[in-house]
């Protein structure tokens, strides 16, 4: 009442976007919370599964000498130099937007660097194990957090999609 149509339908327009952000929060926040008491609980249990590999297992003293310090030496450089996306992988989360309800996927993106791709993901959560881009990705306020891409610390069927982009052949 009193505002005019085109600030009726902006004000309607942001309280929709609030609105699929607290969703994919809150389905974020259940699948950590799920999938901490699900490794609690496997742990307690003896089994034959598979159980988790620790990211300090998983990376030789090598590979964390000569590449992950790197991108930590590197990335506030990385930052200036790798900002525009590669045409087929947005082309990728276009088509996630599209076949997704709602249109917002949730994506996850496993060695996220400098979160380059996370803003045109819908809702993304960001991984890398470069502690400085985690840094960088925090500033521009995205959900990220440390974590190894072969230890990812989510449960399986939780995202809509998932990118890594030129990681693992480091």
């Amino acid at each position: 009442p009193g505002m005019s149509d085109p600030w009726g339908r902006c004000i309607r327009q942001l309280t929709g976007i609030v609105q699929k952000v607290e969703t994919h929060a809150r389905k974020v926040t259940h699948a950590i919370e799920t999938s901490s008491a699900k490794r609690q609980k496997t742990s307690k249990k003896k089994s034959s599964k598979a159980t988790p590999i620790a990211p300090e297992d998983v990376r030789p003293e090598l590979e964390k000498q000569h590449v992950h310090h790197l991108y930590d030496a590197i990335a506030p450089q990385w930052d200036r130099t790798r900002y525009k996306g590669w045409p087929r992988v947005d082309a990728f989360l276009d088509s996630l937007k599209k076949d997704t309800p709602g249109g917002t996927p949730l994506v996850a993106d496993l060695g996220c660097g400098n979160g380059k791709y996370m803003k045109n993901a819908g809702f993304a959560v960001g991984m890398d194990i470069s502690s400085q881009l985690i840094g960088i990705c925090r500033e521009k306020g995205f959900e990220v957090q440390v974590a190894d891409a072969l230890a990812v610390p989510y449960r399986g069927g939780l995202f809509d999609g998932a990118l890594s982009i030129a990681v693992l052949h480091h």
